[in-house]
């Protein structure tokens, strides 16, 4: 009689075990458990939420260290680099990367314009290198000859533009800038795209034609495809000797001098009141861009208002 009742609780412990297993992997699928597929959605709502935020601030990196970096394919193979990056003046909207294909074409130093949109940049790693991602083959680029440095491509040309948009499978959007009354009228404000090679470096001045300084470094915001500030480096009269300022790209003028030539000049009204208790800093120790409150405070101190409206004429160099 004993073995019989050993027999059947361990066959009713099997059992158990066995329906227990069971249930645990049938309410695993969020379809058979409400309550896990509430929770699952829960978490991919969070997930969704923090990429939408990630994505409204933006990824940042200098203007240096995308300029020459490689460009991998689909099958991550290096097929180039960047040479350059173009930008139109009123709006600071990056709107094309120069790019060399030398080592995946054999076609030597041309330079082809490829739209922002086609390609992908990521940041990877603790030290956030940058990782640059297009895909394009040699049939895509068939009929591409390229141009070089003292030859650019006429980016006002509606279809040119749209053979690149068609060629790299992007979606082509309307690029007009809007222009107030006053730029129409006296036509001072450049309404052609520049390069980012041609401000690097150069000078700075304010509406008396006295240079206050020089832009040091280019800071982009890879998102959204924009120029966010110049780094500028400003005269011993005004800032601090060996510290550099982040300035929004918005509180600087850019007037095309002679169109013909493609020669600028960039304006900043600032005087060294205003630059008190801005926050300088060294080639050794960045800020951090990502931070609201240091990008708030950037806009408070140079007098960027939502409505530009509101600023004095004296600020806006009229």
């Amino acid at each position: 009689m004993k073995p019989v009742t050993l027999f059947t609780v361990a066959v009713a412990f099997c059992a158990s075990t066995l329906f227990y297993h069971s249930g645990v992997e049938a309410n695993d699928n969020p379809q058979d458990n409400p309550k896990l597929e509430k929770q699952t959605q829960k978490e991919l709502r969070q997930n969704n939420k923090a990429k939408m935020k990630h994505d409204k601030k933006g990824m940042f990196t200098r203007a240096s260290q995308l300029m020459g970096v490689n460009i991998t394919n689909q099958k991550n193979n290096e097929v180039g680099e960047i040479e350059d990056l173009v930008l139109s003046t009123p709006s600071g909207d990056i709107r094309y990367a120069a790019v060399t294909y030398g080592g995946f074409l054999g076609i030597g130093d041309k330079m082809f314009a490829v739209p922002i949109e086609a390609f992908k940049i990521k940041h990877k790693g603790k030290d956030n290198e940058l990782n640059v991602h297009l895909n394009v083959t040699e049939k895509q680029l068939e009929g591409e000859t390229g141009f070089n440095q003292d030859n650019w491509p006429n980016f006002a040309d509606k279809e040119f533009v749209s053979a690149l948009d068609q060629r790299y499978k992007v979606n082509g959007k309307v690029r007009k800038e809007k222009k107030s009354d006053k730029d129409v009228a006296d036509n001072k404000m450049s309404d052609h795209v520049i390069r980012l090679s041609q401000l690097m470096d150069h000078e700075i001045q304010n509406t008396q034609n006295q240079s206050v300084g020089e832009v040091s470094e280019i800071v982009l915001d890879t998102t959204h495809h924009k120029v966010r500030y110049f780094v500028v480096s400003f005269n011993d009269e005004l800032g601090e000797k060996d510290k550099l300022y982040a300035v929004p790209f918005q509180a600087f003028m850019i007037k095309t001098d002679t169109p013909e030539k493609n020669e600028h000049k960039l304006f900043l009204n600032i005087t060294k009141a205003q630059l008190q208790g801005t926050r300088g800093f060294t080639e050794d120790n960045w800020p951090d861009f990502t931070d609201a409150q240091f990008r708030k405070s950037l806009e408070n101190q140079f007098l960027l208002d939502s409505d530009v409206k509101k600023r004095p004429k004296k600020e806006l160099g009229t």
